[in-house]
C-alpha cells in the first residue's frame, strides 16, 4: 500500500516536467518605479491690500518731475513646512517706464538705485495725448527699508539671489540690498528671506515657514511738459510677484 501510494506523485511530477519543457522560459522580468516628490504647497499674499492709489492735480505736478508720496503695503509667504522658497518680480508695464534721466534725480524713491539700472524703475502705464499718441506716464520704486522682515517669528532680512540661486550681498551700497529689482548685474533670481543680518555673497539660502516685510513704493510723475493736461490720467503700474522653489 505504501508503495503505491508513493507512486502516485512521481507520476504527476514527471508529467508537469514533461508540460513544462513545452513552454518557453522568461529568463528577465522589470520592475518600474514611479511616482512624484512634491515640494510643500507655499502663498504669497498682501495682506494690507495689493492696490494702491495714488492721486496729484495737474497744476500741483513740479517741472522737474513729482515725487508722489509713498504707500506701505505688507508682503507675505506661508509655507505649509519650511521650504527653500524664492519671490521673483516682473515688471507688466516695464515698456511704459520713463528713465532715470528723464526727470531731476530727487524725484525717485531710492535715486542712488535708480541711477545704477532701469531694473529697479517699474511702468505706469500710458496715457494718450491729444493726438491718441500713448506717453510715458512716469515709474515707481519698491523698497523694502533696510531689508527688514520677519521670519519664522525672528527678526531677519529680505535678500536677493544671484543666477547660482546663492545670495547677493553688496557691503558698500546698502540701497541696492534694499531695493527691489526685476534684474541688476548679479541680482537675477529674485529674492528670499532668512533670520539674522546682512549674509555675504555666496551664501546658500536656508528653508523657512513663514516670511513677512513691509514693502514702500513710491511713484514718480514724468514732467508735465510730456504729459497732456486735458484728461484725466490714470496710473496703470502693475508688478507680478511669482514665487520659485530652490
Amino acid at each position: 500500500m505504501k508503495r503505491h501510494q508513493l507512486s502516485v506523485p512521481a507520476i504527476a511530477l514527471a508529467m508537469l516536467g514533461v508540460a513544462g519543457s513545452a513552454v518557453a522560459q522568461q529568463t528577465s522580468a522589470t520592475i518600474e518605479v514611479r511616482g512624484e516628490i512634491t515640494p510643500p504647497a507655499c502663498d504669497i499674499r498682501f495682506p494690507s491690500g495689493d492696490t494702491l492709489t495714488f492721486t496729484r492735480a495737474f497744476n500741483a505736478l513740479d517741472a522737474g518731475g513729482t515725487k508722489l508720496e509713498s504707500q506701505t503695503t505688507e508682503m507675505s509667504v506661508s509655507c505649509e513646512a519650511p521650504t527653500r522658497v524664492a519671490v521673483k518680480l516682473t515688471d507688466a508695464k516695464a515698456d511704459s517706464k520713463i528713465a532715470f534721466g528723464d526727470v531731476t534725480s530727487t524725484t525717485w524713491g531710492n535715486p542712488t538705485a535708480a541711477g545704477y539700472g532701469a531694473g529697479f524703475i517699474f511702468g505706469l502705464g500710458t496715457t494718450p495725448d491729444t493726438d491718441g499718441e500713448p506717453k510715458k506716464i512716469g515709474g515707481f520704486m519698491i523698497q523694502a527699508i533696510n531689508g527688514t522682515a520677519t521670519v519664522d517669528n525672528a527678526a531677519g532680512k529680505i535678500a536677493a539671489l544671484q543666477s547660482n540661486n546663492t545670495h547677493y550681498y553688496h557691503s558698500a551700497n546698502d540701497h541696492i540690498n534694499t531695493t527691489l529689482v526685476t534684474e541688476y548685474s548679479s541680482m537675477t533670481n529674485g529674492y528670499t528671506f532668512y533670520q539674522g543680518s546682512w549674509r555675504a555673497s555666496g551664501t546658500v539660502p536656508v528653508a523657512f515657514k513663514d516670511a513677512t516685510t513691509m514693502l514702500t513704493v513710491t511713484p514718480t510723475i514724468a514732467k508735465p511738459t510730456t504729459l497732456p493736461a486735458s484728461d484725466e490720467i490714470q496710473l496703470d503700474g502693475m508688478v507680478n510677484f511669482e514665487l520659485r522653489y530652490l
